[in-house]
């Protein structure tokens, strides 16, 4: 018999809800189906929920902003009354962290503080204001901080190791 000619359609055996259950839970299965043999497709699809996530993040974050009117960073006061999450300092570094490195200042400062504030190569107090964030031009992933005269070292080597060693056999 055939069923997509009865009346209530293909699952006549079931109540409404019942039918609706299961033809989403069969869209459901397609659609983990389509995924597993399309990695480039899953990926995209879980940044986009990873944007929406991270927007619905910052919608919270500006709708709830602190009351005390001091900067959730570095704990001065902002100077811009009790709606400012930032003072000028942080706010400022924020933007050119996260522009570059995908970080936060707070990030930033716990990383420095983990390493005393001093280089990861020599261990040395920073020659300028702050410590460079050394990264892995490949893959981006941070590897610590450096001062200036370690970080401009390790870029005139640019991140080869073998041509590191080979420098360290010539100094031997």
């Amino acid at each position: 018999m055939d069923r997509s000619l009865l009346p209530h359609g293909p699952y006549p055996l079931y109540c409404a809800a019942c039918s609706l259950a299961r033809k989403r839970a069969n869209r459901v299965r397609a659609v983990k189906k389509y995924l597993a043999t399309h990695p480039g497709v899953r990926r995209k699809m879980l940044d986009r929920q990873a944007a929406k996530q991270r927007a619905a993040r910052m919608e919270a974050r500006r709708l709830n902003p602190p009351t005390d009117g001091r900067c959730v960073d570095c704990g001065e006061p902002t100077g811009r009354g009790q709606l400012a999450w930032y003072c000028a300092d942080c706010k400022r570094l924020n933007t050119k962290l996260k522009e570059r490195h995908h970080i936060t200042a707070g990030e930033y400062k716990a990383l420095a503080a983990r390493q005393n504030g001093l280089c990861a190569i020599c261990l040395g107090p920073p020659s300028s204001s702050r410590l460079a964030i050394d990264h892995c031009h490949t893959t981006g992933r941070i590897r610590g901080l450096l001062c200036t005269k370690c970080n401009l070292g390790l870029g005139s080597f640019r991140d080869r190791r073998d041509w590191l060693l080979r420098a360290a056999e010539y100094l031997a």
